[in-house]
């Protein structure tokens, strides 16, 4: 069975025009929600304050939500997270919390994975490795 693979292509490009047509929101909000609208599996972009099209940094989360996973990234705990690659680029700004990020729910880890995947080949964010 040959995979098709104009319509793979296109499917993962409509999620990523998906993702970066989502609404913008700031850290610092989407960790301190208390409802449960970030309480979702899915794919993230990050991007910095002040250019919300610099998108610096392209994610997905695997057991915890776009929530907890986001909460991790500005931990000081891990040096691969966000507060962790930003620290090591002094040119960067340093106030994480002032990030910006959009976020799309895909409930499936796969399609997490895939979308992840083609969206850091496309976009290129310089603190993806």
């Amino acid at each position: 069975m040959l995979v098709d693979i104009d319509a793979r292509i296109h499917a993962l490009k409509q999620q990523l025009l998906n993702l970066l047509g989502s609404p913008v929101t700031d850290i610092e909000r989407v960790i301190n929600d208390p409802s449960s609208k970030y309480k979702v599996p899915g794919i993230y972009a990050i991007s910095l304050p002040g250019d919300q099209d610099d998108i610096v940094y392209i994610g997905k989360t695997n057991t915890k939500t776009i929530q907890g996973r986001i909460k991790d990234h500005v931990s000081i705990k891990e040096t691969s997270d966000l507060s962790g690659m930003v620290k090591r680029d002094p040119s960067l700004p340093q106030a994480v919390l002032s990030y910006h990020v959009r976020m799309l729910q895909v409930p499936e880890e796969r399609d997490r994975s895939n979308i992840e995947y083609f969206a850091i080949s496309v976009m290129s964010p310089r603190l993806n490795k």
